[in-house]
């Protein structure tokens, strides 16, 4: 029996002793050579102009549906008529490992269609597309001479309609339309003509009379050959204008907004009498678009209100660029502008790698494919340029040595394909894919594995806090070994997932002698979950801990204008409650205050009206206190309805009249020195005299005021009616937190 080795072309040959061949066996139809050729142009229709262009890429497939790599192709081109065909570059190629081969048609400036087939060299196979070369039209420049003139119902402009074709030759014999649009509408006069031919310098002339009406006139000139129109716009001013013309400042003056065809921008024309800032009430103002980058404008004019002032809103195109928004009022003719720069949108990436996990054996390889499309479109990029870098945790796990390529352009369906190997260390390769448009892009995570793990857990510590942007959750990892106990050396990574999740930090750690790593997770300033996954690399084990950001309450102060009243059923304080949010603290308007009373004595609380109320724009809502006729404390409590949360103000009901003079409060001990156990108490009793003579029947209330936060304990009770020896006692229990307390 003879053997030999099948070619890369699908033959194998036979020698003879000599070293001469015998035979040449063909055997690509029945091992996966070419078995058919499909073409596409993107796009399929391209103005009949040299500067026009587009992407065919032709993809030979084998018998078997799998790609024909490495499979020569050329590209021929046929006309109709035969001057419809421009050029392709390069004319030859090969197929790369998805099967493609991409060319760049370049048009000719005949209108037609043009046939592109692609011929394979392995069976000879072809296929073919069409492009079709449309005309190109015509320019139509329109311009208004004077631009400005008197609304005197007798001023007179030239208007002019030149037309040229694709070459910048003249068209003669064009019929032009001309239509007059105003703003206000009785801003438009008349025009000597409704249409006009243009001469051999393809010109044509209308002649335009203004009306008596301050404004703008709008002259949109059509023409038939290619139906091409263009504009010019007159302001008919004031009958006579200033002296000098109205100031207009358009804000903001300057703005940065991408190039999505979404982004809006509110700008603002302010028209001011010159060389004050009288505005000026009532004045027509159109908004003007110029540059490579403008999108669009509405309401395209308008007219000053009381304050000068006339608003539009500009809507960003797909076109990057810069664009000179202006607006022009109509009393003078005076104008401002704003600049818009519209940045380019990134293109949007995504990456797989397939399989995710290999074994750290230094052969195993994955896959890597990144997709790149139009950020603002979605429509996948051809020829894209994309670079892959590799960074590993820890960083002996690879590097861009173990890619295929740091390189790669996007096929047919904007996928670029590097194979990654696997090194010998065991951990996490973070394959990263970027364009010259984003160079964020996106990074696909590789494990690389070695045995050792068997189990991982994970907790976290708090499971919920609050979504206020700075709160931490301690989240452990605990790896264990497959012969029991912790794993120690492990490298772990940490990953979020979930649109309320805010950061870990660090997002690797490596596993101590009890198998444990940990990370602190920061909050978001988002309600909702997040689930931090923990993986290990010894055998790609992974496992995750949910935690809950909740809601930030919003936060209460109370405030009132006498925090004294007399006890005389009359005496009145007023109290305003202000809500602002919990995060970012901002006024919270529109939300439904609550008040309620707590006596500190039977009747020493009054009445609140009213019992309940709105905030407003600042956050404020306000009720009137009147007092009772029982001397003692009455706590008014604020409760908003947004988020629950809550505030107090004590009001003193003080005797009626009021002595003359304050009377005297001295506390027993002065001092006292208990353990922080939250179980240690001290009793404590308030004198009070008048004079040197003991009150009885006085309301006492203790409050309490901590060095630091927690270090104050509790009183109970917090009122107490002093006795016929002047003296009010209560008891204090001490907290868990080591600090002074003021009572």
């Amino acid at each position: 029996m003879t053997q030999a080795t099948l070619s890369s072309t699908g033959t194998v040959s036979f020698y003879n002793n000599t070293g001469s061949t015998d035979l040449v066996v063909d055997l690509s139809g029945f091992f996966g050579s070419a078995s058919g050729v499909t073409v596409t142009a993107n796009p399929s229709s391209v103005a009949a102009a040299v500067s026009s262009t587009s992407t065919v890429t032709a993809t030979v497939t084998s018998s078997t549906g799998a790609p024909a790599v490495n499979d020569p192709v050329a590209f021929s081109l046929a006309g109709s008529p035969a001057g419809a065909c421009g050029s392709i570059a390069p004319p030859t190629g090969t197929t790369n490992t998805s099967g493609t081969i991409t060319a760049t048609y370049t048009a000719s400036a005949t209108v037609g269609t043009c046939t592109i087939t692609a011929n394979e060299a392995q069976n000879g196979l072809s296929g073919s597309t069409t492009i079709t070369q449309t005309k190109v039209p015509n320019t139509n420049a329109v311009t208004a001479t004077p631009s400005a003139v008197k609304a005197n119902g007798a001023d007179t402009s030239t208007v002019t309609a030149l037309v040229k074709d694709s070459s910048s030759t003249p068209v003669s014999g064009d019929t032009v339309t001309f239509v007059a649009t105003g703003s206000p509408a009785a801003a438009c006069g008349s025009l000597s003509a409704s249409s006009a031919t243009t001469n051999a310098s393809g010109v044509a002339t209308v002649t335009y009379t203004a009306s008596t009406t301050v404004g703008f006139c709008t002259i949109k000139a059509t023409e038939s050959g290619s139906g091409t129109s263009g504009s010019a716009t007159i302001t008919q001013t004031s009958n006579p204008p200033p002296g000098t013309a109205n100031v207009v400042t358009v804000t903001p003056a300057t703005k940065s907004l991408p190039a999505d065809g979404a982004t809006t921008q509110v700008f603002t024309a302010t028209v001011t009498v010159f060389g004050g800032t009288t505005p000026v009430a009532g004045d027509p103002v159109i908004w003007t678009l110029t540059g490579a980058g403008c999108g669009t404008v509405s309401p395209t004019s308008g007219t000053t209100n009381a304050s000068g002032v006339v608003t539009t809103t500009y809507t960003s195109s797909t076109t990057a660029g810069p664009c000179t928004v202006k607006a022009t009022e109509a009393i003078s003719n005076g104008s401002g502008t704003a600049a818009v720069t519209q940045t380019a949108v990134p293109n949007s990436f995504s990456i797989t790698a397939t399989p995710s996990s290999l074994p750290a054996n230094g052969t195993s390889t994955s896959t890597v494919k990144a997709t790149v499309k139009n950020g603002v479109t979605g429509v996948a990029i051809a020829g894209d340029a994309v670079t892959f870098a590799a960074t590993g945790t820890p960083g002996a796990v690879c590097t861009n040595a173990n890619l295929s390529g740091t390189a790669a352009t996007t096929d047919a369906n904007g996928v670029a394909t590097v194979t990654y190997t696997a090194s010998t260390t065991n951990g996490f390769c973070s394959v990263k894919a970027t364009d010259a448009t984003n160079s964020t892009g996106a990074t696909a995570t590789i494990t690389q594995t070695a045995a050792g793990a068997a189990s991982i857990a994970v907790a976290a510590n708090p499971t919920s806090i609050p979504a206020d942007g700075t709160s931490p959750s301690t989240v452990t990892a605990t790896v264990t070994a497959t012969g029991g106990g912790g794993l120690a050396g492990d490298t772990v990574l940490f990953t979020t997932s979930g649109a309320a999740c805010g950061s870990v930090s660090p997002t690797s750690a490596t596993t101590s002698a009890s198998g444990k790593a940990a990370t602190t997770y920061t909050a978001s300033t988002t309600v909702g979950s997040c689930t931090v996954t923990a993986t290990e690399s010894s055998g790609g084990l992974s496992n995750s801990a949910a935690i809950s950001q909740t809601a930030v309450p919003n936060t209460v102060t109370v405030t009132a204008t006498k925090s004294k009243v007399a006890a005389s059923g009359a005496d009145t304080s007023v109290l305003t409650a202000n809500v602002k949010t919990g995060v970012a603290p901002a006024n919270v308007s529109g939300d439904t205050v609550t008040w309620t009373l707590t006596a500190s004595n039977t009747g020493s609380c009054g009445a609140v009206s009213p019992t309940s109320g709105t905030t407003d724009a600042s956050g404020n809502t306000t009720t009137t206190y009147t007092s009772s006729t029982t001397v003692g404390f009455c706590t008014v409590t604020a409760t908003e309805s947004g988020t629950g949360a809550s505030k107090s103000f004590v009001i003193d009901q003080t005797s009626n009249p009021a002595p003359g003079t304050a009377f005297t409060v001295t506390e027993t001990p002065t001092a006292a020195s208990l353990a922080a156990n939250g179980t240690s108490s001290q009793t404590v009793t308030a004198n009070v005299k008048n004079a040197g003579a003991n009150v009885s029947a006085d309301p006492v209330m203790f409050t309490l005021t901590p060095s630091v936060a927690g270090a104050c304990g509790t009183v109970t009770p917090t009122t107490v009616i002093s006795d016929a020896s002047g003296n009010a006692v209560t008891t204090y229990t001490s907290s868990t937190t080591a600090g002074t307390c003021t009572i």
